[in-house]
């Protein structure tokens, strides 16, 4: 019912962009048609996607196993149902599917097959990969091959969001449902632990970049890449900045892309960059990660988000006596990760706050940031000397790359 109404509001909407509105389809088919009501997130997104599916050198089927198993991790039953069809026809073997599916034993697997599947669930369940694991991947797909290999595992994430926030429900009558076992621990609400002294840096974190790759310099890459280097960072610098530039770097079709998508969200959104910052926050203490803290939360102190708001995101708590605007953002948040789902009442007070458009772009934010922590944990990132762990770390949630 709430994709229905959705796309009711997009078409609704469609005028006050200046454009003919898009007709309705039954149901919203990408995670680019739910995001129409944002056109340059849309746009980033559509994109992103094309690349990941179509135009990687890992072959469809490597492609279409990795979707599944971010799918199966995150419990995303809408996404499992469009790549179900996919990799069936990718040649996927359906045993391959079953045991993705019922999160069953991989020694029965091939080698490369039972390889791409633990790494995700190493990603997704302890937010982190082995050292051996990561290794395995370089070596198997080259420095391009294996970010896209990551890439494929993290951006479903984003897809998930939009869903879960416009209640997308798969035309599959046998959805994939929640599993003990599978995913990240979220740990309890409002428990904390003690992280204790800061680890010294795995042999295998660069020392510059920290993650488990060297920044890339400027002639490493081929003249495609160094077409979007001069252009993105200068043809004045030597090698790629630290941080989430750098790392797309790594598959430089990605770059601009991404970057359209952070401009889309934090800069040109319907939010502004006070709200952004704290939907960037919350989904750092969603997903227990100091750097995101670290960053966002400092962002969202310095856009004027104000200490009892702050407290409220770090500590887990209540938020009713903050301002409504706050509170909604938070709380529309913290149900997509919690719940698994949005509230009809809280994705509706959203559009009532922030319109369609930043309703849409909340579960935009939280899904890209989601995306991107995943990312940092398959490599290995870790706090810089300069970047405390001031995040509470709840009880029950693994600690991940940031701290091993």
């Amino acid at each position: 019912m709430r994709a229905i109404i959705f796309l009711a509001l997009l078409a609704s909407l469609g005028t006050a962009w200046g454009q003919t509105a898009p007709q309705p389809s039954p149901s919203p088919r990408t995670t680019r048609e739910i995001a129409l009501p944002s056109p340059d997130t849309a746009a980033a997104l559509g994109r992103i996607e094309e690349y990941l599916w179509n135009e990687t050198r890992l072959g469809p089927r490597v492609t279409a196993l990795l979707a599944l198993v971010a799918a199966r991790e995150m419990s995303l039953a809408y996404e499992w149902a469009l790549r179900e069809d996919a990799a069936s026809r990718a040649g996927l073997d359906p045993a391959v599917i079953d045991a993705v599916r019922r999160n069953a034993a991989l020694s029965g697997l091939s080698p490369d097959d039972a390889q791409f599947i633990d790494f995700g669930r190493q990603l997704f369940r302890q937010r982190r990969v082995e050292s051996r694991s990561f290794a395995a991947l370089v070596s198997r797909f080259g420095r391009q091959g294996a970010f896209d290999a990551i890439m494929l595992l993290a951006y479903p994430a984003t897809s998930g969001m939009l869903q879960r926030a416009v209640d997308l429900k798969p035309p599959n009558p046998e959805p994939l449902r929640p599993m003990a076992g599978v995913g990240t621990p979220a740990g309890r609400i409002g428990e904390f632990v003690t992280l204790g002294d800061r680890p010294p840096l795995p042999s295998d974190v660069d020392e510059d970049s920290y993650y488990r790759l060297p920044l890339l310099r400027r002639q490493e890459l081929d003249a495609r890449g160094r077409d979007i280097f001069d252009r993105v960072v200068g043809a004045d610098h030597d090698a790629v900045p630290r941080g989430p530039v750098g790392m797309t770097f790594l598959s430089p079709e990605l770059v601009d892309p991404v970057q359209q998508l952070n401009t889309a969200l934090r800069e040109k959104g319907a939010l502004g960059t006070r709200t952004a910052e704290i939907v960037i926050a919350t989904t750092g203490r969603e997903m227990n990660s100091q750097y995101q803290w670290f960053v966002h939360g400092g962002g969202a102190a310095r856009a004027g988000a104000g200490q009892a708001v702050l407290d409220a995101i770090r500590d887990d708590r209540d938020v009713k006596e903050l301002d409504e605007r706050d509170a909604v953002a938070i709380t529309l948040v913290r149900e997509l990760f919690r719940d698994g789902r949005a509230r009809p009442e809280t994705f509706a007070a959203a559009a009532r706050l922030f319109g369609t458009r930043g309703a849409v772009e909340i579960a935009a934010l939280a899904g890209d940031y989601l995306t991107i922590t995943t990312v940092y944990n398959a490599l290995g990132m870790r706090l810089r000397p300069e970047q405390d762990a001031t995040l509470p770390h709840r009880a029950g949630a693994p600690v991940g790359a940031e701290w091993q």
